[in-house]
């Protein structure tokens, strides 16, 4: 006999040998014992079953066992090893999902995944993360989730319209914290990008408001649920790097770049928090794509700038402008800074003529640049006089 047909015959065995226990049990001759003699005798079938499955054959066979058996079956079932094109991963999903089983649903489907996945793929997604999100219990095979949510997240934003935009809104919302402090929200963002009114509630959740008065003394004692509420938008204004009114092609659409602007500053006001809104709006609009210069921001947000004339919304533009931390040599000094100073002042000179702010801006961000380069100079000065 060949090794298939040795394993076939085993297979057969164990299969056989499960229904008899269960026969067994309901005869209540098993072990001359009267208790629980079906419950033991059904986790025990569905083990035998695991142990000689052929796929979807012992899945056949746990059902044709009964519920019990089949309950069994599934709570243990280990969904590693099945094939690198395993073409079942949406029904042993719905099964992992129907004995509670949840975070493994996903782990399983992010594993499995098709490298296009459809509608049907996506829905399942949805339902193991809304299954997470309404149980009452901790879910003990979070920490399983090894293979990471943003993946399975990006199956959603990709059918977003399909699944239903609020839908998909809220299952990003919830699962912000496990994905980091830069997170890929891909509904989110655009969201933000897109509704102005979101942008705002979003920045309400995150800053108190310029007056704050009693709402300052209820921030003291605020609930933990506002905390996480506060802690989520802060993840999601870090990570948010989409002008609004770009399009699918990349470009800025003036129209739709002039409309949200005026409504998000609009309700901003009337939520107390302009300056930190005008703080945040200058972030997005450091997004928006080079023009056809080359420079950056490109047209459309430079003509925005002009007429604008909000010294807060160009002053955070240029802190985005302006280059983070960085490494270099002991002796090395300010070189890359006076470098890169030296590109911004050639900036501002090309834009004086026409986006007087926007050049303004630039030569701030080169006067930045000059002042890091002399730090770094002095500091590199003192090492080699043996002082630093």
């Amino acid at each position: 006999m060949n090794r298939n047909g040795e394993r076939g015959a085993v297979s057969t065995f164990l299969a056989v040998l499960a229904l008899a226990l269960l026969m067994a049990a309901g005869l209540g001759i098993y072990g001359g014992r009267k208790v629980n003699l079906l419950r033991e005798a059904s986790h025990l079938a569905s083990r035998l079953l695991r142990c000689a499955r052929t796929s979807e054959e012992a899945w056949r066979l746990a059902d044709a066992y009964g519920e019990e058996v089949a309950a069994h079956f599934w709570r243990e079932f280990s969904y590693f090893g099945l094939g690198p094109e395993f073409p079942g991963a949406g029904e042993v999903a719905s099964r992992l999902r129907g004995v509670g089983r949840f975070a493994a649903s996903l782990d399983l489907l992010a594993i499995y995944a098709p490298k296009e996945a459809g509608l049907d793929f996506a829905e399942s997604i949805a339902q193991g993360f809304e299954g997470l999100m309404s149980s009452e219990v901790e879910d003990p095979e979070c920490v399983w989730m090894v293979h990471g949510l943003e993946p399975l997240l990006k199956v959603l934003a990709d059918h977003r319209e399909a699944l239903g935009s609020t839908r998909v809104l809220h299952i990003e919302w919830f699962f912000l914290p496990a994905l980091g402090y830069d997170p890929q929200a891909p509904t989110l963002h655009s969201a933000l990008a897109e509704d102005p009114g979101w942008f705002v509630d979003i920045v309400t959740l995150r800053y108190r408001p310029a007056t704050s008065g009693e709402a300052g003394e209820e921030r003291e004692t605020e609930s933990e649920q506002h905390k996480q509420l506060a802690s989520n938008a802060y993840r999601l204004l870090s990570s948010w790097s989409t002008c609004p009114g770009t399009g699918a092609d990349g470009s800025v659409d003036p129209k739709a770049l002039r409309s949200w602007v005026s409504e998000a500053r609009r309700r901003l006001a009337e939520a107390d928090r302009v300056e930190v809104g005008d703080q945040e709006i200058g972030k997005a609009l450091s997004a928006a794509p080079a023009g056809g210069d080359g420079l950056r921001p490109g047209e459309t947000v430079r003509n925005l700038l002009e007429e604008l004339e909000l010294p807060a919304i160009d002053t955070y533009l240029g802190i985005v402008y302006t280059r983070g931390a960085s490494t270099r040599g002991l002796y090395s000094g300010g070189g890359a800074e006076w470098k890169l100073a030296e590109e911004y002042r050639g900036y501002a000179r090309q834009l004086s003529r026409q986006w007087p702010r926007t050049s303004t801006i630039m030569a701030r961000v080169a006067e930045s640049y000059e002042a890091q380069a002399r730090r770094w100079d002095n500091e590199a000065e003192l090492r080699r006089r043996g002082l630093g």
